[in-house]
C-alpha cells in the first residue's frame, strides 16, 4: 500500500515567493502576526524564515491528498475513494480544479465526480 504523502511537497529549493505571500495573507486573516512577520522576512531573503515557511506549508500539504496521488498504481479510482473513506479521510471536491474547495461530499458523489475528472476529488484529514 502506498504511503499517504503528497508526491510534490514543497521544499526549501521549490518554495516560491507566491506561496510565501499566500501563507502570509492567510496568517494575517487568521490573526497570526508572528507568521506574517516570518513571511515578510522570508520574502526579504531570510533563509531561516523561508525554512519556517516551508515547514508550515509542508504540514498543510500533509493534511491534503489528491485522488490521483492517493490511488495505488493501477487502483481503480472508485476503489481508492472507498478506501480513503474507510481510512477516515474526509472527501472533498474542488469547486474549480485550480482552486481549493470546501465542499465535503459522500462516497457516491466523490465517485461520480472522479468519473468526470479525477482532479476534482481530494481528501483531507
Amino acid at each position: 500500500m502506498k504511503t499517504l504523502t503528497p508526491k510534490n511537497v514543497t521544499t526549501i529549493d521549490t518554495i516560491t515567493d507566491e506561496q510565501i505571500i499566500t501563507l502570509g495573507e492567510e496568517a494575517g486573516r487568521a490573526g497570526d502576526l508572528d507568521m506574517v512577520a516570518i513571511c515578510e522576512r522570508a520574502i526579504d531573503g531570510d533563509d531561516e524564515a523561508r525554512a519556517e515557511c516551508v515547514e508550515v506549508i509542508r504540514d498543510a500539504e500533509a493534511q491534503r491528498m489528491d485522488l490521483r496521488d492517493f490511488a495505488d498504481d493501477g487502483e481503480d479510482y472508485d476503489d481508492a475513494i472507498q478506501r480513503a473513506d474507510a481510512e477516515g479521510w474526509d472527501l472533498n471536491l474542488y469547486a474549480d480544479p485550480e482552486q481549493d474547495g470546501d465542499e465535503f461530499v459522500d462516497v457516491d458523489d466523490a465517485i461520480d465526480a472522479a468519473r468526470i475528472d479525477p482532479g476534482l476529488v481530494y481528501f483531507t484529514r
